[in-house]
């Protein structure tokens, strides 16, 4: 399993619910909505796919199945916006 890790070259700051992302070599914008702002937190320190996995899952109290389907689409969809890098395993 692949380890995650916040990209260096993103800002981030609150905005009352929301999490705003800017990444500094685009210039693009993304808000994190509450879930996703407690991923961001969560990693930051690089994590396992799997640790995501499980927190998502007890924090929502939902199956590990259903967390893994919503998670690793998520993960992949960062790292393809450069929020995320997804780093080999054991890194």
């Amino acid at each position: 399993m692949a380890n995650y890790k916040r990209a260096s070259s993103v800002i981030a700051k609150q905005a009352g619910d929301e999490l705003v992302l800017l990444h500094s070599k685009s210039g693009d914008y993304y808000t994190l909505n509450p879930l996703g702002k407690k991923i961001w937190d969560f990693c930051s320190e690089p994590k396992t796919e799997e640790e995501i996995i499980c927190f998502v899952s007890v924090e929502h109290n939902m199956a590990i199945e259903t967390a893994k389907a919503d998670v690793v689409s998520y993960l992949e969809s960062l790292v393809t916006e450069n929020l995320f890098e997804k780093l080999p395993p054991g890194k």
